[in-house]
């Protein structure tokens, strides 16, 4: 039954877009007009990030990152436009990728900054189920005919890219994805994150280990979910914490449970992450 209303659910949303439904991470037409006036801004740096159309990977989406923080989505055919502060900062993706590349930055006060990227579908005898990612710079005037066809999406600021170490004393999170059922056949990467900044991407049976400061954080993942899918935790000195991760079958989005777990009541979960 769960099967069939996933499928439905496709189905409306391939006919509302084929009726010029607007894609909810879209841009007002406002935003998207200001971003392609190209005007600096005097203390600020901007970067645009693109992702020009292209058949190959179309279906695999992109969230790009600025030191690893999550900054939106991008669909094929979109860009979007982050105003930064000064300073260097290293721009790259997450997602379903395999080993996705990344490009520095040294972002300069007035400057514009553009940057590409786009699947890399690698195809021999079997098509990869993670792509790579492509990326690189653009220059000036390439970069702005390309914008002006694009539609703008949605971003998500900061209110700083830079994350302090985690320092003497700092709890460790496991973060572990379940084997189950659902999502075994395409095993799509799970990129956890704390406080939005990607900790690394785990497959279905493995687990990921990452230090983290004392006090309050947010625990979540890259994606789009329905329902709730954050974990508020408050880190203790020295203290480890186990994280399952494990995606279920929703109407159009898929959920996803994230729960702290007892590491001595699930030691086959938990054996092998240390």
């Amino acid at each position: 039954m769960q099967k069939y209303k996933y499928l439905v659910a496709v189905i409306l949303m391939v006919m509302l877009m084929s009726c010029g439904f607007k894609h909810p991470d879209m841009a007002s037409g406002e935003l998207d007009s200001q971003a392609k006036q190209f005007v600096p801004s005097p203390s600020k740096s901007k970067i645009y990030i693109i992702r020009p159309s292209k058949f190959g990977g179309a279906g695999v989406e992109l969230f790009p990152t600025i030191n690893r923080y999550a900054s939106g989505t991008l669909a094929s055919g979109s860009y979007m436009m982050l105003e930064i502060d000064p300073g260097e900062y290293t721009v790259s993706a997450a997602g379903n990728l395999q080993d996705p590349e990344s490009i520095p930055i040294n972002a300069k006060a007035g400057q514009l900054y553009f940057v590409q990227m786009y699947p890399k579908v690698k195809i021999g005898v079997i098509v990869a189920l993670s792509p790579g990612l492509q990326i690189e710079t653009l220059n000036l005037a390439d970069a702005k005919d390309l914008v002006r066809g694009l539609d703008r999406f949605k971003t998500v600021a900061h209110e700083s890219y830079v994350t302090e170490a985690a320092g003497p004393g700092a709890g460790t999170l496991y973060f572990i994805r379940p084997k189950t059922f659902y999502g075994a056949a395409s095993n799509n990467k799970i990129n956890p994150t704390v406080d939005a900044r990607v900790a690394g991407s785990i497959e279905m049976g493995h687990c990921l280990k990452s230090s983290v400061r004392i006090g309050a954080h947010t625990i979540s993942a890259i994606g789009k979910f329905e329902g709730n899918s954050s974990l508020d935790l408050n880190i203790e000195k020295d203290k480890e914490y186990f994280i399952t991760l494990t995606p279920k079958m929703g109407m159009v989005y898929p959920k996803l449970k994230l729960e702290l777990i007892d590491p001595k009541k699930n030691s086959q979960l938990t054996t092998n992450c240390r």
